[in-house]
């Protein structure tokens, strides 16, 4: 079936963010506690875990080719200072809009506050751009789909060559800058002491960042990912939610249009309407991911 690129991005925009109320949104949070390899030291000294504390098995990150027994170390969670991994959100910041991944299988979402609570802790690319923290990545899985490879200092230095940002900088340092900006704060009808309160989930931080890179890649201009975050913020200080839409509907387009081009189309329908039935009843149907649609995808 061919499909014009026109009706590909208009499919993009038909799954877009939804409104929710609260008790659905809860419903339909997942919490899971994660503990790190037998061989590794548990900090119990610190209410929060390191960095290197935090892992996930590979086959539970999406589109791993990593084998059966392969642990990666990448960070995952809610990744604020000062709060534990299991810190949920206040009532006020889980009402309005729920926006998702532009990886619309992806059943991770983020709150308007939160969104908020993302752009409002930094001015410019350069709080943020450069991390610390990297991984070693065994040389048989450097070429494969593992998260890992994103935080590789190779991969870190290349961005520094071609003068470029990265997403998984912004997941590891955005959470320790303070919210600043005091009218996004006020548009909400809150302070910036109130924000700086707010959790600040890795779901929220990788919503962000795929409408500002438009697509879910990893490395942006930081001039252009600047540019795009102005300009979703109207005279009065408040989000332009349209604006900010726009760049979701661009990278979830492009989401799609990847897997029609890598000729697994087909399957998209069938995630698609799984994916409209538990945005429709997510008290009645459960999510592509949840179930495990994604195996199948793997041998088609």
């Amino acid at each position: 079936m061919f499909l014009s690129l026109a009706s590909v991005l208009s499919l993009g925009m038909a799954f877009g963010p939804v409104c929710r109320s609260p008790s659905a949104m809860r419903a339909r949070q997942v919490r899971c506690a994660i503990e790190p390899p037998p061989n590794q030291e548990n900090k119990e000294e610190s209410n929060v875990p390191s960095l290197k504390d935090r892992i996930l098995p590979a086959n539970l990150v999406e589109g791993s080719e990593a084998s059966a027994d392969f642990v990666t170390q990448v960070p995952t969670g809610i990744v604020t200072r000062g709060e534990n991994k299991n810190a949920v959100l206040p009532a006020w910041a889980e009402e309005g809009p729920v926006f998702r991944r532009a990886e619309f299988w992806d059943n991770r979402s983020a709150t308007l506050a939160e969104v908020v609570n993302v752009l409002g802790r930094f001015e410019s690319t350069s709080e943020w751009s450069e991390r610390s923290f990297f991984i070693e990545v065994d040389p048989k899985f450097a070429k494969k789909e593992v998260e890992d490879n994103s935080w590789t200092r190779k991969r870190f230095e290349m961005a520094q060559r071609f003068g470029m940002v990265e997403r998984v900088a912004m997941q590891q340092n955005l959470a320790d800058l303070p919210f600043t900006n005091e009218k996004l704060a006020a548009s909400l009808g809150k302070s910036v002491e109130e924000f700086n309160e707010l959790p600040v989930s890795r779901a929220a931080i990788d919503v962000v960042y795929d409408a500002l890179v438009e697509s879910k890649s990893s490395l942006l201009q930081p001039d252009v990912l600047m540019t795009r975050k102005n300009g979703w913020i109207n005279e009065d200080g408040s989000l332009n939610e349209i604006a900010f839409r726009l760049g979701l509907y661009k990278a979830r387009g492009l989401v799609i249009f990847s897997w029609f081009l890598l000729g697994k189309g087909n399957f998209v329908w069938i995630l698609v309407g799984v994916q409209f039935l538990h945005d429709a009843r997510p008290d009645l149907f459960p999510t592509p991911k949840d179930l495990d649609l994604f195996k199948i995808f793997a041998v088609i």
